[in-house]
């Protein structure tokens, strides 16, 4: 019930983005003088209907998102019909249809839908901006990450900041949270930033210069957060429980390395043989444990969460909504291109980075019902950042020029403006059954991909 549950909030939410999509289709073309015949909200059977004017308005019974149905859907099978039989009269288009209007007009149609995606997105992270939300984060206080021997030192590093250096303000924005300071990194790109710190009760400024790295889309200067290493939930079963640790315990010792957060423990952990005495207090009483490491993956994996603090909702002025908005989503197209490449080099298994419709729902379901549970204003954080994020996705994938797709249509139509004649009705015919194999075949793979993850262990 809870994996149903949790896939039904997700097809909502896919639905929306879905809808605005095909609005987007459906003010253009009456922006461009093309008929709508139907405009529908889910798939499958009617449940409702109503008729105003030209266009009927539907519900349909499956919430699979909706389809504009525009005038002249017919001529192209029509056409195609008459190609093949030369007995028959080629049609001409009706007025009011989509193939009656120039090529540039048919683009802007096919264009406005994922437009729509795109200023979705755009809207809802301006809004987030605005109301702010809450941050499960540490203080600013940071670990150094060290660079293997042989590699150039990390900017933080080469800049003089030191692990359990607290940062009070990035170019004179004081920051609250470790989050904050991520975002004021990404925000600042490869620029050089002034960063004001706290060391034993003394201020001190650093210059620190970001390094770009292309295989992941961004900016990193080599710090983590510090985060103290007390334990918030243990998992039932797991190396820890096993061990006797509980929530609430605070470790302080692996074997004989002093352990000042959770950096110390995941670079020391891999190196010790188990069983590993833990020492730890609980309240104020030192306990000693033995613990058996466990080693999925190559990771260890205590099976246990951290301590984080919450920090209340704090919202941006317009203006700073509005370029936080510009870089959320300038920052996600990034790296849905990025992605994108990795798939096509092969540097990334399309089993990992594809999901279809089944996966996608369940984890926004999931993520969004855990996120209520934890609160109203995190439940809405996380609710209208997975919009978010599906409409932007919707916005990049359809306009990819594969056939079948809007990007296919718009390479279509931008060939045919400029060749100022129509294109052969024999090549829309393969054009489409090729678009029509793929689109099947991504289908076909991806319900596989979803179903087994959705079997699998959650």
């Amino acid at each position: 019930m809870e994996l149903l549950a949790y896939m039904a909030l997700g097809l909502i939410g896919l639905t929306v983005v879905v809808f605005v999509h095909e609005g987007g289709h459906f003010l253009a073309a009456r922006w461009m003088g093309v008929e709508v015949e139907a405009f529908a909200v889910g798939w499958g059977k009617v449940l409702w209907r109503w008729k105003p004017n030209q266009t009927e308005y539907r519900i349909c019974l499956l919430p699979l998102g909706g389809y504009c149905k525009m005038k002249g859907d017919e001529y192209l099978l029509k056409a195609i019909e008459a190609s093949q039989d030369k007995s028959l009269e080629a049609p001409i288009p009706e007025p009011g249809s989509f193939h009656s209007i120039s090529p540039w007009k048919r683009i802007v149609i096919s264009v406005f839908g994922p437009l729509a995606n795109l200023f979705l997105a755009f809207l809802i992270f301006i809004v987030l901006g605005l109301t702010g939300s809450p941050q499960h984060s540490t203080v600013p206080r940071l670990a150094l990450l060290e660079a293997a021997e042989g590699e150039v030192p990390y900017p933080a590093q080469s800049a003089g900041l030191r692990t359990g250096d607290l940062i009070l303000s990035i170019d004179g924005n004081e920051v609250r949270s470790f989050q904050d300071v991520q975002e004021a990194i990404a925000i600042k790109g490869p620029g050089t930033m002034k960063m004001q710190v706290q060391r034993a009760g003394e201020r001190l400024e650093f210059s620190v210069t970001p390094r770009w790295v292309a295989t992941q889309s961004r900016t990193l200067i080599g710090i983590s957060d510090w985060v103290d290493p007390v334990l918030a939930t243990v998992t039932p079963g797991s190396a820890a429980d096993i061990a006797g640790l509980k929530a609430g315990d605070t470790i302080v010792r692996l074997g004989d390395s002093e352990i000042r957060n959770t950096r110390d423990l995941a670079n020391i952990l891999p190196t010790l043989k188990t069983p590993v005495q833990v020492q730890i207090l609980r309240g104020s009483v030192p306990v000693s444990l033995d613990l058996i490491t466990h080693f999925p993956e190559g990771l260890p994996d205590l099976g246990v969460t951290f301590y984080l603090q919450t920090f209340p909702p704090r919202g941006k002025s317009l203006g700073g909504a509005i370029e936080s908005s510009f870089r959320q989503t300038g920052g996600m197209i990034v790296q849905m291109a990025a992605g994108l490449g990795h798939l096509v080099t092969g540097s990334s298994s399309a089993a990992e980075s594809l999901s279809g419709p089944l996966r996608i729902s369940y984890l926004i379901g999931e993520q969004t019902t855990r996120s209520f549970g934890v609160g109203l204003n995190e439940g809405w954080s996380a609710l209208a950042g997975d919009l978010a994020f599906l409409s932007l996705a919707l916005f990049f994938m359809n306009l990819l020029p594969i056939p079948a797709l809007d990007g296919g249509s718009i390479v279509l139509h931008l060939v045919e403006g400029v060749r100022r004649r129509p294109t052969p009705v024999s090549f829309l015919l393969r054009y489409q059954q090729v678009g029509g194999l793929l689109i099947l075949g991504l289908v076909a793979f991806t319900l596989y991909n979803d179903t087994t993850f959705l079997m699998g262990p959650k």
